[in-house]
């Protein structure tokens, strides 16, 4: 989408969602370092699994550390792109995580995904100018 099509109503729903989806990962990646939210009920094999990333013993700070930074470059404009890029693969896992390990909770983790996944898709979407050169480099990509 080029940058002149772009209307006030969508820069603003845009900034929105990235504020939001921005504040989900620094809230849950500060969450990592300093237990302040409460545990959420889990399914066993959900709680095998984050136990197992806890248990490594940096794994867990560093998927923390990887949400603080990826949240904080998605708030600023001239590098939502690689805050888009950095958070990308970590709302794949987060989305797996909550549709196959956790979805016996119940409306919670359902719409997490949704909100994430659509989030990032609609963020995509509209930067899909900032990817440009990537796309590029491969000749058959269109």
């Amino acid at each position: 989408m080029k940058k002149e099509n772009i209307t006030f109503p969508e820069v603003r729903l845009e900034l929105g969602i990235r504020l939001a989806i921005s504040l989900v990962f620094l809230l849950f990646g500060f969450n990592k370092f300093y237990v302040f939210l409460p545990t959420p009920p889990m399914q066993p094999q959900a709680a095998k699994f984050i136990g197992a990333l806890v248990d490594t013993g940096y794994l867990w700070y560093l998927i923390g550390f990887t949400e603080i930074l990826g949240g904080i470059l998605l708030v600023l404009p001239k590098y939502k792109g690689w805050g888009m890029i950095l958070l990308s693969p970590v709302v794949m896992n987060i989305l797996f995580y909550l549709l196959i390990l956790q979805s016996g909770i119940g409306a919670p983790p359902i719409l997490m995904s949704l909100f994430l996944g659509g989030g990032m898709v609609y963020l995509g979407y509209q930067n899909w100018n900032l990817f440009a050169p990537i796309s590029q480099s491969f000749p058959n990509f269109k």
